[in-house]
């Protein structure tokens, strides 16, 4: 394993770490076999973000953005022993655990720009392009889910059902996955650094 920078103020960013000299996945998930939904067309998947900002005021200042679910806090952003994999795995994100079924909602307005079954690692997929965030570019991903309450090209207000919680892809059982990207690059961080754990 070969780390090429840290930087303890900002944290480690997936994309300094390499294994074999290979980059990791900035989109990696976490967590068995995926479970298709009949219901999801090809029509739904878009690769790309939005080109155009997204008019954002709502997250001008952090941390203001909501929690997404309500649950158990399961697994931190950061280093672990991966719960399939059980080796120790860098995980660019946080998961809470709940029912199948729990409402997931915006933390914070944006632009939907994917929703689909994006892989049989992250199963049932949405992102969010929150456009520029205290003159940062900011996307949130949101894996593992049941299913969708949005479709590619919805503009979504703060508290809005996105989707419900399940366990599609690579995963022990029903939860949700978040992570929050910053940049061009798209760099992994902390997503408490823009969601207050205290808002719901």
């Amino acid at each position: 394993m070969k780390i090429n920078r840290i930087n303890f103020n900002q944290g480690i960013s997936i994309s300094d770490i390499k294994i074999n000299d290979k980059p990791q996945n900035r989109f990696a998930g976490l967590d068995e076999q995926p479970v298709q939904l009949t219901n999801i067309s090809k029509t739904d998947v878009l690769n790309t973000p939005s080109q155009k900002p997204v008019e954002n005021s709502a997250v001008s200042n952090f941390p203001n953005w909501i929690m997404p679910a309500h649950g158990r806090l399961s697994s931190a952003y950061g280093w672990r022993i991966h719960p399939i994999q059980k080796t120790r795995k860098w995980h660019n994100g946080i998961d809470i655990a709940n029912n199948t079924g729990t409402e997931i909602k915006a933390p914070a307005a944006g632009h939907v720009y994917y929703v689909g079954y994006e892989n049989n690692y992250n199963g049932n997929t949405i992102r969010i392009d929150h456009g520029i965030v205290n003159g940062v570019k900011v996307e949130s991903v949101y894996i593992h889910l049941q299913g969708f309450n949005v479709s590619r090209g919805h503009d979504v207000k703060q508290g809005q059902v996105i989707g419900f919680m399940g366990s599609t892809g690579n995963s022990t059982g029903p939860h949700l996955h978040v992570s929050i990207y910053e940049g061009k690059r798209g760099n992994d961080v902390n997503p408490f650094k823009y969601i207050d754990k205290s808002k719901y």
